[in-house]
Parts: C-alpha cells; structure tokens; sequence
C-alpha cells in the first residue's frame, strides 16, 4: 500500500516536472499544475525583434539600439508568451501589435532557456 502511494507521487511529480519544462527548484508539490506548454499562447515570429524568442542575442543584435528599443525588445519576449503589461507604455505599445493578445498575469514558466538568456542579456544593455 504505502509503495504505490510513494509510486503515485513519483509519478504525479515527474508529471509536473514535464510540464514546468524541468526542475527549477523550490517546492514542486506546492505550485499549481500547469497547462503542457504545447497548449501555451505563443505569437512565433512576431514583433519588431522575433530574434529575441528565436536565436541568442549576440553584441550585434543590440548595440545600436535606443533604451525604448532596447524595453520593446526585451518585453516583446513575454508579449509574445500573452503576457498582461502592468506599465502604461507596455500596456500602450503592445495594445497597438495585431499580434498581442494579452492573456497571462505570469509568463516565465513558458520561456525558453533562450528566452531566458536574452532578457537577461538584454537588461545588461538597458
């Protein structure tokens, strides 16, 4: 009995894990089970920086770019995810794309490990 309980919950955890994309750690049990990440909103290929959600970001990619470039490119990665902007400017811009469909209050557990990257490597130019 307690072996296919101790079965159970090993098997309900790897669930989660594959739909969180990996561990990430904290408590795994304790976070609300989500969608599989192939039923997540992704506008692929859109904005005026697709790159950002594509490929890493090189030196290139970003030099040459102003600070509001620079915000657009960084926050059109979690646009492209459905994120829901909290700031006026975000809010404004991306309710201008065709494209955007606000959805999500939180979108990093939908980022790629490029994604992920390239806000980081973005921020470091901002």
């Amino acid at each position: 009995m307690i072996n296919n309980l101790k079965e159970e919950l090993v098997e309900k955890e790897k669930t989660l894990l594959e739909c969180e994309g990996g561990d990430k750690g904290g408590d795994k049990l304790s976070k609300p089970i989500p969608k599989p990440k192939s039923t997540y909103f992704f506008a692929r290929g859109k904005g005026m920086f697709p790159e950002g959600s594509e490929r890493r970001l090189t030196n290139d990619d970003v030099t040459n770019l102003s600070s509001r470039e620079l915000k657009i490119m960084r926050n059109e990665i979690f646009a492209r995810h459905g994120y829901i902007f909290k700031t006026n400017d975000m809010k404004v811009h991306f309710a201008s794309q065709p494209w955007y469909t606000p959805m999500y209050d939180n979108v990093t557990i939908m980022l790629s490990k490029i994604e992920e990257d390239n806000v980081r490597f973005i921020q470091l130019y901002e």
